[in-house]
């Protein structure tokens, strides 16, 4: 079996099959027309090649063309019908299924299985690039966002696939509102491969948001060679290129570059080019820009395409195209047979896109079209006397003259007697917008105005706020007054697309682009001012903010984030009083890992702000979270450690006394008990102490008791236990350790020997107090680290109870992971190996049978360590969590008796591999790849779990850069 050069297994692919798979992969990473000729040579070279087929198939779905994507399915079906999946590794299972469901019209599941396939094969190329483009099509910006930077630490900065994920992921952080970080991103993209022309497109796009136009054109005009010909992205980035001369007034060169370009007589007619070309005529057309010879000849191409129902989008600029000619009754026999499809079609992505927001967008154009701008009016004007050509109409509904006529002059906002629509943009000069624009605003303009609301609202009446569905009062005082009343931060812009973006559409990613479609083509506010449109968006704001807004109408009591971290100090002293002094540091981390999921259950089934942890029950929104939080932590310690009853009964008594009685009390008890049930039922012979031995026969690089206790292997059930997150406890298995007659090998043994040895080392006293900081239980210190940060940042109980859970959940499963390896691999200690060298076989390593390690060593294998398995896991799930790689932490040790104060993540766990080697207790490899694998874990952990139901939780934002050093740092 061959495997590609990330050192995937590939069935049934020879040498050639590989080499054209290889060169197919690299022309898709940079879109290059090479991409389908090379993986036709593929299955050419081996037919029954399952990544061949994959590729295939993925292929059929990407350019969103549904004679392709009917082609692929009947192709991909005939193979999978033949298919012997018996010699089919774990990674292509994973491919075939997320074709296939894309392929049967789950694009969601489809995303699902892809994601989960990057986390466990983080170095998978292809299903990185499917992932990203799927997010594309789908309009989920977070995980454009979060898939592929969830996938960087796993990637050494010189693999030549490097740089295309970094184009990637500068997009994702473009269209997450993270605009400046985009752009560096994008710069070191293209630093590394100036061809990439998915990061030009990605630095475009951030220019584009902030407005800066010229900038962008002398962006593109100095790499013109690289993106103005030969890949499947030119059209798309010649429209970019458009746009921006489109905002220097410059309507001819607009034109010659749609005729050069976006669309002319030898055009393929493909839905990609199609939609750039009617996105481009839609905005001349809002400028009043007559353009109906090109409207016809662009409608015509997408009449003879004939498509069917296959995706929303493209129908939507399908509409757009005819209605800018005229045809409005052809879009309307669009409409009418999506109408008729939705009826009948049960099932389907796509068929939830277009009956949710493809119809509305579909209708609200025909509206448009045909004149019927019924509604509350518009009022987003560049001065404070009127608007010309800006509002939709006139305050009794007196419709504007027709999508290709001036609009008439109509009076400002003050002089009409009713209020504007306030949903989209009530506007007033303001000063340019200086700093990182807040995700989900769209800043595609040189002209910004601050949203003001209707001069004549009374000081404090209430109007539609943002996508989250809240309601906001307005505010007397100055234009940043009105800005925060508007849930926005001072200084932020309203544009001359004149709408903010729906990020927070969870529920229905497609309703970003579809709003984008429409309401971005618009060049400036007042010429998005169209009523129709206006009920558009109140129609999507009801669809995605519905629940959220529902949710929100009953908020909960407030609740002392105090309570969480005084019952972990309870918690982290019960577990140490009956575990004993030598407290087993993986038992610490699991009881903690028990305790923390019932508390975190407890909470957010009353507040509702983050996804109960496998459970659906929803306490009364009128229950104590403190109530809840201390019942639930009381129940699992006592059910656990029932010695401890007398001091556990005492600390409860104590808690509940400072709740007022009453019924939120006693509501918060009942629920708290119910959490606390929960998560004891989940973990019934869950394996637990079960009898699990570790049975290897001592030999040259074989674990065996160590000085000086000469201990058995403890807790060896730890290696099979059933984890909290995970699928199981091999799931992040990693490959074995270096063979004992590797250069890798001798160069770990050597390094531990010279910097881990009692006396006689080369360690500065820097590096011993290094060693000695993180000698104790890594457990301990992390709880310490947890509550001391969720106080100084004052965390609310529900963020409060979220650290605690995701990071002891994770750690947790770390633990149960290294366990994993060190069970399967059995790899020697260095104590071990340094005493026995003569007998390695390896000629440069040396025998000292006298060597001693600084400390003592644990009793268990090396491979892999644990303590850097679950600080991998931790900090990568705190750095998700926070957003930041700026972690914050102040750490105690027990040891030194001192504390650390680690502003960054990287150097948490740089300090903590290089502790493990100082000790003398780890291999560095040892302590690399346990940091890596809990890295993993991290990401998996908030891929699947602790998400947030709306947006007013915390948001992930997976950091950029390595985690896990690489190399020796001593």
């Amino acid at each position: 079996m061959t495997a590609d050069r990330h050192g995937h297994l590939m069935s049934d692919t020879g040498a050639e099959a590989l080499a054209s798979y290889e060169q197919a992969l690299d022309d898709l990473l940079f879109f290059r027309p090479g991409v389908a000729e090379a993986a036709q040579a593929v299955l050419a070279a081996a037919p029954r090649s399952v990544m061949g087929q994959t590729l295939a198939a993925y292929l059929g779905v990407l350019g969103t063309e549904e004679k392709d994507a009917a082609a692929a399915r009947d192709s991909f079906a005939r193979f999978r019908s033949g298919l012997d999946t018996a010699g089919v590794t774990p990674r292509e299972r994973m491919h075939l299924a997320a074709a296939t469901a894309w392929l049967d019209g789950d694009m969601h599941g489809a995303g699902r299985i892809l994601g989960d396939l990057t986390i466990v094969y983080p170095r998978d190329a292809l299903a990185l690039f499917a992932g990203h483009q799927h997010d594309f099509l789908t309009g989920d910006a977070a995980r454009l966002r979060d898939r592929v930077g969830g996938a960087l630490d796993a990637w050494d900065e010189d693999d030549p696939h490097h740089g295309p994920l970094l184009g990637m992921y500068a997009f994702g952080l473009e269209e997450s509102g993270h605009y400046e970080r985009a752009e560096e991103v994008g710069l070191t993209a293209l630093a590394r491969h100036p061809g990439d022309v998915w990061g030009i497109h990605s630095v475009v796009h951030t220019y584009e948001m902030r407005g800066r136009f010229t900038d962008g054109i002398r962006f593109l005009d100095a790499r013109t060679d690289e993106w103005s010909q030969g890949s499947l992205l030119t059209v798309h980035n010649w429209w970019h290129y458009a746009l921006y001369t489109l905002e220097t007034g410059d309507t001819a060169r607009v034109l010659e570059i749609y005729d050069a370009a976006l669309h002319h007589d030898g055009s393929p007619g493909v839905a990609m080019q199609l939609l750039d070309a009617a996105a481009l005529l839609w905005r001349l057309n809002l400028a009043q820009d007559d353009q109906s010879a090109r409207w016809a000849r662009l409608a015509d191409a997408w009449e003879n395409r004939d498509d069917g129902p296959h995706y929303a989008f493209n129908d939507a600029h399908a509409v757009m195209a005819y209605v800018g000619s005229g045809r409005v009754a052809q879009a309307q026999r669009l409409v009418q047979d999506r109408e008729r499809w939705v009826a009948a079609e049960p099932r389907g992505s796509n068929r939830a896109m277009t009956a949710e927001i493809g119809l509305p967008v579909c209708r609200a154009l025909i509206a448009y079209g045909q004149h019927d701008t019924a509604g509350p009016p518009i009022c987003c004007c560049p001065s404070a006397t009127g608007c010309t050509g800006s509002a939709a109409a006139t305050p009794n509904g007196t419709p504007f003259s027709g999508p290709s006529s001036r609009q008439p002059s109509v009076p400002a906002a003050a002089s009409w007697p009713g209020p504007c629509s306030a949903n989209v943009s009530n506007c007033a000069p303001s000063a340019r917008t200086t700093g990182r624009p807040r995700p989900g605003w769209r800043s595609s303009s040189a002209t910004r105005y601050a949203l003001r609301p209707p001069a004549n609202a009374p000081p404090h009446s209430v109007s539609p706020g943002d996508a989250g569905g809240r309601t906001r009062a307005y505010r007397a005082g100055p234009a940043d007054a009105h800005a925060r009343s508007w849930g926005r931060r001072p200084g932020e812009a309203c544009t001359r697309s004149g709408v903010r973006a729906l990020g927070g559409a969870e529920a229905c990613p497609f309703a970003r682009l579809a709003v984008k479609s429409v309401m971005d083509t618009s060049r400036s506010c007042g010429r998005a001012a169209i009523g129709a449109v206006t009920a558009l968006l109140l129609l999507v704001l009801t669809a995605v903010a519905g629940p959220t807004a529902a949710a929100e109408s009953h908020p909960p009591p407030a609740a002392d984030p105090a309570a969480i971290r005084d019952w972990n100090v309870i918690a982290t002293d019960t577990i140490s009083a009956n575990l004993g002094p030598t407290r087993p540091s993986g038992q610490v981390v699991i009881w903690h890992g028990f305790v923390s999921a019932a508390v975190y259950n407890a909470v957010v089934g009353i507040q509702r702000t983050y996804a109960p942890y496998k459970w659906r029950a929803r306490g009364p929104s009128t229950a104590s979270p403190e109530a809840a939080a201390v019942t639930a932590a009381h129940r699992v310690l006592l059910t656990y450690f029932p010695a401890s009853q007398a001091p556990l009964d005492a600390a409860y008594a104590d808690s509940l006394a400072k709740i007022p009685d009453g019924r939120a009390k006693r509501q918060g008890v009942a629920f708290g008990e119910r959490a606390a049930d929960h998560l004891i039922e989940l973990r019934e012979d869950d394996g637990r102490f079960a009898p699990v031995e570790f049975t290897a026969v001592p030999a040259p690089g074989v674990w065996r008791p160590t000085p000086p206790a000469h201990l058995p292997f403890i807790d060896p059930w730890l290696a099979t236990l059933r984890p909290l997150l995970l699928t199981s406890p091999a799931q992040f298995r990693p490959g074995g350790p270096p063979a004992l007659s590797s250069a890798r090998y001798a160069q770990d043994v050597n390094e531990v020997k010279t910097m881990g040895a009692k006396t006689g080392s080369a360690r500065t006293a820097q590096q011993t107090e290094t060693a000695l900081f993180f000698g104790g239980n890594l457990a301990v210190q992390f709880q310490s680290a947890f509550r001391d940060h969720t106080a100084r940042h004052h965390l609310d109980i529900a963020d409060t109870a979220r650290m605690f859970a995701a990071g002891n959940a994770s750690a947790t499963d770390a633990v149960v992971t290294a366990w994993d390896a060190k069970l399967h691999y059995g790899f020697w200690r260095p104590i071990t190996a340094v005493q026995l060298a003569d007998t390695d076989g390896n000629p440069a390593t040396e025998a000292d049978p006298q060597w001693q390690p600084l400390l003592v060593t644990p009793p268990h294998p090396d491979y892999l360590s644990g303590h850097t398995t679950v600080a991998g896991a931790v900090i990568r799930t705190l750095t998700g969590i926070l957003g930041t790689t700026h972690i914050d932490l102040n750490v105690p040790s027990e040891i030194t008796g001192t504390t650390r104060h680690y502003a960054e993540a990287g150097q948490f766990n740089e300090d903590m591999i290089n502790a493990r080697v100082w000790a003398g207790i780890h291999f560095r490899t040892a302590d690399v790849v346990g940091c890596r694998a809990g890295t993993r874990i991290g990401v998996w952990a908030l891929a699947h779990y602790f998400s947030p139901l709306r947006p007013a939780g915390r948001h992930a934002m997976p950091p950029a850069q390595q985690l896990c050093p690489h190399g020796s740092a001593s």
